[in-house]
């Protein structure tokens, strides 16, 4: 008996990853179950007139080199409901929706109404090295790919397929608009919106200045930034097709904006601004050319 408590607590502990307390995380386009060690990483996520991604990891261990390892990662993809099935399997073989291509090698097989679809990979960040399970869930009737991987010695393929399942069945879309939204990537093909926001660039950065604020940061033109804040006025600009600089009056009179006037991959990041009064949200097209930025702001403060 004492050897049986011995090895389930073993298996718990073992297999503690997915078994422990999950807590919701609300990711804009939609909420989703997973477990409290998760983090959603916001700028990584990737609008496109085929599917927008949404990231999220499991960290494993930060190290002594200050690397961070992480045991598991979540890409959840929505697609276009005009996207059809030859020209997505294309996109899939290529690795865009995650990091598994055709070339890796996979198992294929149906189970609960969904495709399933198992492979292995070898995670490394340095001292890190761990031998991993890849999972893909293929919902095509509710237009949605899931991608799992996790390290191999916590679970085994049965595991990992039911942590998946449970994850996906967890899944709400909040977006009722979303093939609208679509309809406007699809308008944003291309590279020429690349032009406008490097001319907009300059005025904004001295619009902004006058507010005691920088251009917010941005990993690359076209992903989610930071929250700058200086005094009343807070700025970021968001991931969406086309961007946008949201400017915030975080002192507003009068009539108050939602939260929900600010978009959902900068949601999170202006609540840890911890602003609970009434503020006024404007928000300015960085994707086309804007011919008096310095006027649109005269005119807001």
């Amino acid at each position: 008996m004492r050897g049986m408590k011995r090895l389930t607590l073993l298996g718990l502990l073992t297999l503690g990853c997915w078994r422990e307390k999950t807590v919701p995380f609300d990711f804009g386009d939609g909420t989703i179950q997973l477990p409290e060690k998760f983090r959603q990483q916001h700028r990584a996520t990737e609008r496109e007139p085929d599917s927008i991604r949404h990231y999220f990891r499991r960290v494993y261990d930060t190290h002594l080199n200050g690397q961070t390892s992480y045991a598991e990662e979540l890409v959840i993809s929505r697609l276009a409901p005009t996207l059809a099935e030859q020209e997505f399997r294309q996109l899939l073989a290529r690795g865009h929706f995650d990091a598994m291509t055709s070339q890796q090698g996979y198992e294929t097989r149906m189970s609960d109404g969904w495709e399933w679809q198992f492979g292995e990979r070898l995670y490394e960040q340095h001292p890190v090295k761990e031998p991993a399970l890849v999972v893909r869930l293929i919902d095509w009737p509710r237009r949605a790919v899931l991608t799992w991987y996790g390290y191999r010695k916590h679970f085994d393929q049965t595991q990992a397929q039911a942590h998946l399942r449970t994850i996906y069945q967890s899944l709400v879309w909040l977006d009722a608009d979303w093939a609208a939204r679509f309809r406007q990537y699809e308008q944003w093909k291309g590279n020429g919106w690349m032009d406008a926001y490097f001319e907009n660039l300059p005025q904004l950065t001295a619009a902004l200045e006058k507010l005691g604020l920088k251009v917010p940061y941005q990993e690359y033109i076209g992903s989610v930034s930071n929250w700058e804040r200086n005094g009343r006025w807070a700025a970021a600009i968001d991931g969406e097709r086309p961007g946008h600089l949201h400017l915030v009056d975080l002192e507003a009179t009068g009539t108050c904006s939602a939260r929900e006037e600010i978009s959902p991959d900068l949601r999170a990041g202006f609540a840890a601004l911890g602003v609970a009064g009434c503020i006024r949200v404007h928000r300015l097209n960085l994707w086309e050319k804007q011919p008096d930025i310095a006027g649109w702001f005269r005119r807001l403060t």
